[in-house]
């Protein structure tokens, strides 16, 4: 998918490993939510969105869905999906009252950012 060149940059591929092994808890987390807890989710991540629209302009949303379609991927799109999954992550523990992952994913989250 991204970055099969066999001479890629090892930072990138920390990074993508670090991606994939995010994506796969935040996969776990889901699956163990509700309906209405993904939802809750949805509605603060939202928020933040708007937020982040208020203080900083129209956010690159067409760019950022390219993003997840790309064939090629550099250390700042991998750092940017990392992010994502884990402010993903961290909501869903905080609706959920998983006081654990919550603590986990949020000290991932501020070490990368």
């Amino acid at each position: 998918m991204w970055c099969n060149a066999p001479y890629a940059d090892p930072t990138l591929m920390n990074t993508l490993a670090e991606f994939k092994d995010y994506y796969k808890r935040l996969d776990e987390m889901i699956t163990k939510s509700t309906k209405a807890d993904l939802a809750e989710c949805a509605r603060l991540l939202a928020l933040n969105v708007a937020d982040s629209k208020a203080k900083y302009g129209e956010l690159p949303l067409e760019e950022h869905q390219a993003m997840l379609e790309a064939n090629d991927i550099d250390e700042e799109m991998a750092q940017l999906l990392v992010g994502g999954v884990l402010e993903m992550a961290v909501v869903l523990a905080l609706v959920t009252g998983r006081s654990e992952e919550y603590e986990e994913m949020k000290g991932a989250n501020a070490r990368i950012h």
